[in-house]
């Protein structure tokens, strides 16, 4: 009798949730909210809003969930590939933090009473099956969502998934605008494939509409797991420092110490690079030379880069007849794999765009996007401006004017 009750339960639960999205949702979360460890295989897929191709990761991970850690919410070793290539495997005990190859028998190591600070501003490099690891089930929506204007919720057809029955809900959440920033997210679909059995999704993605100067761009995550269990009994104990392989020699984390910029007074380092409209056309420094240099080194996956860009334009504009030039340098990007061209042209960027910049950046020292700097006619160093935000096309133009003050263009 009891079996029968608990066959009927489960029943009502899968078929009778068909036609209610939000209960489905609400049930998937407690669900997973519920799991204290487990392990899984994730495949990630991502579209970043400024790529046109996609990038794939592969990870393995263990993970068993903490209280009291300010850090991460759970303990967790997983390794991962990077586009079919291996790329690293990661540990976090909760005491140490472990970062290392297989590959190079080499690794770091930091501990959590030290480098706290520094493991909490690493994390968001790492990736995770959230709905599982996080204790707050991240994208499930929490309860006071559903009662948001803009937030809609509707089930799509049923379908098989891995060997899975699932449910398939989409969420569509349309923000209200921030006039206040640039960069404006017309709409996030996440759409979920719960499994109809455990009725934890095995599939999620979300998809950001996102608008910004004349262009519309989407940035899409795509996180699928296989070969999961849940509530392992003992799997916490097991994540420890023993994980690493015993010929891995790990040495304690140095912090990185970006290099120091090159001084004003100085003279600017030369180059000569190809420019983005024509690759077989050149641009060189010196060809620059009695006239007043603005280089902006940037690259297009850099949002304060983007933001960077209208001010820079008008720089441009507006003093380009009194002998300013304004040149960007792009130490990173392809522009026939990356469309550059197109993505400037949608920001109104006329001023020059040289390619191939890696060497430049490293000679100019630049850690940090964009990094600007001013150079007088006779090629040397007058100012150096690192990272973009209120007031920095005011200050460049500043330094534009007072160099024109000294030597007004004849």
């Amino acid at each position: 009798m009891k079996k029968l009750i608990q066959l009927a339960l489960a029943f009502l639960l899968v078929y009778g949730c068909s036609s209610r999205p939000e209960k489905i949702l609400k049930i998937s979360k407690d669900k997973c909210q519920s799991i204290e460890n487990g392990r899984y295989h994730m495949d990630h897929i991502t579209k970043y809003m400024t790529q046109t191709d996609t990038v794939k990761r592969e990870y393995d991970c263990i993970f068993s969930k903490l209280e009291n850690d300010t850090i991460y919410p759970a303990k967790f070793h997983y390794s991962y590939t990077f586009n079919g290539k291996y790329g690293g495997d990661i540990l976090y005990t909760s005491s140490e933090f472990v970062n290392y190859k297989t590959t190079d028998s080499a690794g770091t190591i930091m501990s959590n009473e030290k480098w706290s600070d520094k493991i909490d501003a690493y994390k968001h490099n790492y990736n995770f099956y959230d709905v599982v690891f996080r204790t707050n089930a991240s994208p499930l929506p929490d309860d006071s969502m559903y009662h948001h204007t803009g937030f809609n919720i509707k089930s799509l057809k049923a379908a098989n998934l891995n060997n899975h029955k699932c449910f398939r809900i989409q969420t569509i959440q349309t923000p209200k605008p921030d006039t206040s920033e640039a960069m404006q997210i017309l709409s996030i679909t996440n759409d979920y494939w719960i499994d109809k059995k455990s009725m934890i999704p095995v599939r999620y993605s979300s998809l950001y509409l996102i608008t910004m100067e004349k262009d519309t761009m989407t940035q899409l995550n795509i996180k699928t797991i296989r070969n999961s269990q849940f509530d392992i009994p003992g799997l916490g104990d097991s994540i420890s420092l023993n994980r690493v392989p015993e010929y891995v020699k790990l040495e304690e984390f140095k912090p990185y110490v970006p290099p120091t910029l090159l001084p004003v007074d100085t003279i600017a380092p030369v180059w000569k690079l190809p420019t983005l409209r024509d690759s077989t056309d050149s641009l060189s420094l010196m060809e620059l030379k009695g006239k007043i240099v603005l280089i902006d080194f940037f690259y297009k996956g850099c949002y304060p880069c983007m933001q960077a860009i209208p001010g820079l334009q008008k720089l441009s504009e507006a003093y380009k007849e009194k002998g300013v030039e304004v040149v960007g340098i792009d130490p990173f990007d392809n522009n026939e794999n990356n469309n550059l061209s197109d993505f400037l042209e949608k920001r109104g960027a006329s001023y020059q765009i040289l390619m191939d910049g890696k060497s430049a950046s490293d000679n100019y020292h630049v850690s940090g996007y964009p990094t600007m700097y001013v150079i007088d006619r006779e090629g040397i160093i007058r100012q150096v401006n690192v990272g973009f935000g209120d007031g920095t096309d005011e200050l460049l133009e500043q330094y534009i004017e007072e160099i024109l003050a000294e030597s007004p263009v004849n």
